[in-house]
């Protein structure tokens, strides 16, 4: 698997057309994984103030 795919420009030197689509399902579930740890810090951080807000 390649990270990033590769081109020519018009005078011929190599250049870089974008990153590999292999890597979409994982920056997918890292997203998700970020989201699911800040509900979850976000629930615990809320149980223990006082006052109950």
């Amino acid at each position: 698997m390649d990270l990033f795919r590769y081109g020519h420009d018009a005078w011929g030197r190599e250049v870089i057309n974008g990153l590999s689509w292999d890597l979409l399902g994982l920056a997918v579930g890292l997203g998700f994984a970020v989201i699911a740890v800040h509900w979850v810090w976000r629930a615990v951080a809320r149980t223990g103030r006082k006052g109950g807000h």
